[in-house]
């Protein structure tokens, strides 16, 4: 790729230790995640997690000249947010400065700090090297890094969150491109629960709990990167017996609960236990449901 060497030197130059420091660790990081999924160029993200904070430490007036000079579309909320002028400056100095022309390269730098719809992999890659880099040691970025090696949606969809949430705390304005992002990755992961079938009418449905345990053992799960498991659902015999009630539900939690400290040890979202309708909903409160169903005690029975 890049002349390494020239643009070390120069972060070295312009850059505090800390921050060529957080630089060379962000190349790093930007290397695993390439190899981790197959990006084709791996020389190409270690440069790009190099050089992604070049303009961080520039002075106030530079930033503002080099964001306003880029061609690239800058939003009104980026120009009054001097925290992320230094990604869309850093892209304008590569190419100004640099002569860097390759565009993969200058969107993962522009974009580094707040996302956008369409991301390329390695706008992601970079995106999430900035996140998990080795001396990173905000809150939550254990579950970050888990994040960031299932999939890059994954972990872009993880870590966009992380991010809109501190926005929100901050009452920060934020740029639409961040929001379009988090609603395009989240369109793209499903959420869904895996039903456990423990009541004895033969008209309800569900995995028996070899068969669940069997499921997750597969590792052909892995390919399908856009499903989240989040839990077990499961319904209970409709009958007034209040004992066999509790008892089955209590079969889905302790279910739960095994799966939890096994299979689903390293699964973060793998949280909740879907059980109880209008007519049993106290009992599975009582044995652990996270989630229960009452439409019927809202809106009245069903007519058919």
């Amino acid at each position: 790729m890049e002349q390494l060497e020239k643009y070390d030197e120069y972060l070295k130059e312009h850059l505090s230790q800390k921050r060529y420091t957080h630089s060379k660790n962000v190349s790093d990081a930007s290397v695993m995640l390439a190899k981790k999924f197959g990006y084709p160029d791996v020389e190409k993200a270690r440069f790009a997690g190099l050089v992604h904070d070049i303009c961080k430490e520039e002075p106030e007036d530079v930033q503002y000249t080099l964001m306003m000079q880029s061609a690239m579309d800058v939003c009104a909320e980026e120009r009054s947010a001097f925290k992320v002028w230094h990604g869309i400056a850093g892209a304008e100095l590569l190419r100004t400065k640099f002569g860097v022309m390759d565009m993969d390269v200058l969107s993962a730098v522009r974009y580094h700090t707040i996302a956008r719809a369409g991301m390329s992999d390695l706008e992601k890659i970079v995106y999430l090297a900035d996140m998990i880099s080795v001396e990173r040691d905000y809150p939550d970025v254990e579950t970050m890094r888990k994040k960031a090696l299932e999939s890059l949606d994954e972990g872009m969809g993880y870590a966009l969150k992380y991010s809109l949430m501190k926005l929100v705390r901050r009452d920060a304005l934020i740029p639409h491109h961040t929001v379009e992002a988090y609603n395009e990755i989240l369109n793209k992961l499903h959420r869904v629960l895996l039903e456990i079938h423990v009541a004895q009418e033969e008209s309800k449905h569900g995995l028996s709990p070899e068969e669940c345990k069997e499921l997750l053992r597969d590792e052909s799960l892995a390919e399908f990167q856009h499903i989240r498991i989040c839990g077990l659902m499961g319904m209970a015999t409709n009958t007034d017996d209040t004992g066999l009630i509790r008892e089955e539900f209590r079969k889905i939690h302790d279910l739960f609960i095994e799966l939890k400290e096994t299979l689903c040890k390293d699964n973060v979202d793998f949280k909740e236990i879907s059980m109880g309708m209008s007519h049993d909903y106290p009992i599975a409160i009582q044995e652990g449901s996270t989630l229960i169903r009452v439409g019927t005690s809202i809106f009245g029975e069903r007519e058919y």
